[in-house]
């Protein structure tokens, strides 16, 4: 029973093997009286092949499919399954470390900036229609990283941009002089801010 043991079996298990060898000369499972279970083996590995390695799936939505209880689905995955739930990490939070940087740099260029120097501060947002509260808003799911177009795992420029910056007329901050996360310079990120929450105001989900 060492051997069993090691391999992490349980003796009742091993025990119980053991005995429906003995009794019926099989070691399968076989069919068994009683109420047929609500999922078959096929919806289950229907169903674990939705909810695994992804986020945003619900288990109302996926009781509506199958004609069952949201509970029979949580209940169901973590019997009949090794898919458990996890909880995902968060952004981390604004630390003091940023603070000092960013007072530091924004100190570097009210010393080195001339008063006729017009200073374009990047003001654009991007956040889906989808809202920032689903999960998974800000993932993309492939196979072959190498295959996935640039617009998805790639962020764009406008043309213009690209065009000025090849023609040279924009002089670029370094990034070690750039102040991180300091958007009391960026008044404009006050207006993103209105229009996401107006966007968001009623639980807006976009429909595909």
């Amino acid at each position: 029973m060492e051997c069993f043991k090691k391999e992490g079996c349980c003796y009742s298990t091993v025990y119980r093997v053991i005995q429906r060898y003995v009794q019926f000369k099989v070691t399968t499972d076989l069919p068994r009286s009683g109420r047929p279970r609500k999922l078959n083996n096929k919806q289950m590995k229907s169903i674990a092949f939705t909810v695994n390695n992804n986020s945003g799936i619900s288990h109302r939505i996926l009781s509506r499919r199958y004609n069952v209880d949201h509970r029979t689905i949580g209940r169901n995955l973590k019997q009949r399954t090794n898919i458990r739930p996890r909880q995902r990490i968060k952004a981390p939070k604004y630390v003091k470390d940023q603070e000092k940087r960013a007072q530091k740099h924004c100190g570097f260029f009210y010393c080195h900036i001339s008063n006729n120097c017009f200073i374009v501060v990047d003001d654009e947002k991007y956040f889906s229609l989808s809202g920032v509260d689903i999960p998974g808003n800000s993932l993309y799911y492939t196979s072959d990283r190498s295959s996935t177009p640039a617009n998805i795992n790639e962020g764009s420029l406008y043309t213009t941009s690209v065009t000025c910056i090849r023609s040279k007329f924009y002089t670029f901050c370094a990034k070690g002089k750039n102040p991180p996360n300091v958007p009391q310079v960026r008044p404009i990120e006050d207006l993103w801010g209105i229009l996401k929450q107006m966007v968001y105001a009623q639980n807006y989900e976009e429909k595909i």
